[in-house]
């Protein structure tokens, strides 16, 4: 699956717009923060904002929402299932989400 983002300039948010391999539309996902990174595989969208991080199936189900306080610099999926990680200004972490 393919994934595209574009800005909607009127109200600050950003339209998530994912396609299949054959260029037809699969999901589109309002984005109501500003985000500095996407990473995606097969599962999942991650979206990583300066404090906050959500994960969305491609049905459209945020499967994660979390705040992170000390600031995020990147937080992106592993091979393993349910396994991320997460790189603040002070540490980084392997995160195992159910």
């Amino acid at each position: 699956t393919t994934q595209e983002t574009k800005s909607d300039e009127t109200n600050g948010h950003y339209t998530l717009e994912t396609y299949t391999l054959n260029g037809k539309p699969a999901l589109t996902q309002n984005i109501d923060f500003n985000y500095k990174s996407i990473h995606s595989n097969e599962r999942e969208i991650v979206v990583v904002g300066r404090e906050c991080c959500k994960i969305y199936k491609y049905n459209g189900f945020v499967k994660y929402n979390g705040e992170y306080k000390q600031g995020i610099n990147e937080f992106f999926p592993t091979k393993r299932r349910n396994h991320y990680i997460m790189i603040t200004n002070k540490e980084t972490q392997m995160i195992h989400k159910k």
